[in-house]
């Protein structure tokens, strides 16, 4: 009943509310200004190193573009299917197929950087991780919202479920080892948890444990230690852990506030390694400055906020968890590449979202703003307040029977403008629901005449009544309705009650 009545509102409504729709138009525009943004700087940053190795300067723009249209690709299909959907079985066996992958990974992966985290699929090197942190975020909060449901759940199977869906797939990005998408999926679970309500002392216990856990992965490492003195004293080894530092540190002194110019950067003469990729942010401050470094930090609040808002309006637990732990996915792994290239947090080697050159990775990136647009595509329906407005019923007084309430709206107006056809129907609702009341106001008002009528029928029945077994009765030549009726305007009027002074001058008339 309640589908029906949400759907006829929909109909008579006909369009989509500003809440919903302008921080869905911002969101597309803030991704928008990302990714072309990205394209420039990657051609920038990246065109003297193709030009050395590959003897295309050009090389690393195309692939970026092609992998920006796989990735838009990813973004349509996840924000036209319905994020209910990612509630059903599909969502196991997804998160099944990239337990495979990923152990498929460890075993014929492609050693790199010290680690093996890439595997070759169909000629693309993809790397796994990306996507499996997407599927732990889906299948917990899928829990998160059978536990919210369930009534007979209890927290011991739930605790057991997630702590097989999330501990699984850590383990294994642990041993490739990625410790940057490690973090950022730990974020992205405890955001599930967040957002999804969870007592907050569970939060806090689960981040503690995690912390931990990630300390002791830490030590014991070589290349993890190098990395961690590197942040600690970057000079301390300017030719080893700390070469890339510096170079960045030098990036941002040239760049100063306003920059050297678009395409202008010397950093990316093969001094600045990964350039086009983690520490893209370096050449961004180089060439624009920190006004340019500063817009991009704002373009990914406002992304984020954007996100927030629409995981605020979404109807359910399951999209508001959906829609913000995806913006909290790529607002983390943003923030976390921009405060190792300034040197806040040591060099994880994940890069910049939307910008950096990248395959899985923006492809990844991409399918999360798609399942944040899914949330806003299918959020469009009416809230709990309109529809007990729409159900409504209003009392007839002469009947005592409920009738529905009338059409709040008006047809449009041929000619008129969408806005102006809104508000004539507004007010067309308005003047309905007045006249709506005048006419139970009316409906009351002549049940109580109806009343009145009765009882100054029955008074006068009593009195004739009791006048006819007295002999006043028929020697007197005034009826004795009228008396009946006199008496009950009298009560009702006071105006017609005589005044002190006309009692006193009839008081001798009767006294004789």
């Amino acid at each position: 009943m309640t589908t029906e009545r949400s759907q006829n509102l929909l109909n008579r409504r006909g369009f989509t509310p500003r809440r919903i729709l302008a921080p869905r138009i911002l969101l597309i525009i803030i991704v928008a200004a990302l990714l072309l943004f990205g394209l420039v700087m990657v051609f920038s940053a990246s065109s003297i190193i193709g030009l050395t190795e590959q003897g295309d300067s050009f090389y690393f723009f195309k692939r970026q573009l092609q992998m920006v249209g796989i990735g838009l690709v990813g973004l349509i299909v996840a924000a036209v299917v319905p994020y209910p959907f990612w509630r059903t079985r599909l969502s196991w066996v997804v998160w099944g197929a990239l337990i495979l992958l990923l152990i498929a990974t460890l075993v014929l992966g492609n050693e790199q950087a010290g680690g093996k985290r890439w595997i070759d699929i169909f000629g693309l090197n993809i790397q796994p991780s990306e996507f499996a942190k997407i599927a732990c975020m889906l299948l917990v909060a899928s829990l998160l919202v059978q536990l919210y449901e369930d009534k007979n759940t209890k927290w011991s199977p739930f605790i057991a479920k997630v702590a097989f869906v999330v501990g699984l797939p850590l383990v294994l990005i642990m041993l490739q080892p990625d410790r940057g998408t490690l973090m950022v999926a730990v974020v992205g679970i405890l955001a599930v948890a967040w957002f999804g309500e969870l007592p907050r002392r569970v939060v806090f216990i689960g981040l503690l444990l995690l912390f931990i856990a990630g300390v002791a992965s830490i030590m014991g490492e070589g290349y993890q230690e190098g990395r961690l003195s590197a942040f600690r004293d970057p000079w301390a080894d300017p030719l080893g852990f700390g070469y890339q530092t510096i170079n960045s540190y030098y990036a941002f002194g040239d760049g100063g506030i306003f920059g050297v110019g678009l395409g202008m950067s010397r950093q990316k003469y093969l001094y600045l390694p990964e350039a086009q990729n983690d520490f893209i942010f370096a050449i961004i401050g180089e060439e624009l400055g920190l006004i340019g470094a500063l817009v991009v930090v704002v373009l990914f609040v406002l992304f984020v906020l954007t996100a927030f808002r629409i995981g605020a309006n979404a109807p359910g637990v399951f999209g508001r968890v959906i829609a913000c732990s995806s913006a909290t996915l790529i607002g983390a792994q943003a923030f976390l590449n921009i405060l190792c290239v300034v040197g806040l947090a040591p060099i994880t080697g994940k890069p910049l979202p939307f910008i950096s050159a990248g395959g899985t990775s923006m492809i990844a990136t991409l399918v999360l703003v798609g399942l944040i647009l899914s949330v806003s595509f299918h959020s469009d329906v009416p809230s709990e307040a309109e529809l007990r407005r729409d159900s409504l019923r209003i009392l007839d007084g002469g009947q005592g029977v409920r009738v529905p309430a009338p059409n709040r709206t008006r047809p449009q107006r041929p000619g008129l403008s969408g806005g102006t056809a809104g508000a004539t129907a507004r007010v067309g609702a308005t003047r309905a629901s007045v006249g709506a009341t005048a006419r139970a106001s009316v409906r009351v008002d002549a049940t109580r005449a109806s009343a009145r009528t009765s009882t100054r029928a029955s008074v006068g029945a009593s009195v004739n009544a009791t006048r006819s077994n007295t002999p006043f009765a028929a020697s007197s030549r005034v009826a004795p309705t009228s008396f009946a009726v006199a008496a009950v305007r009298r009560r009702e009027n006071p105006a017609l009650r005589l005044s002190p002074a006309r009692n006193q001058r009839r008081s001798p008339r009767t006294s004789r």
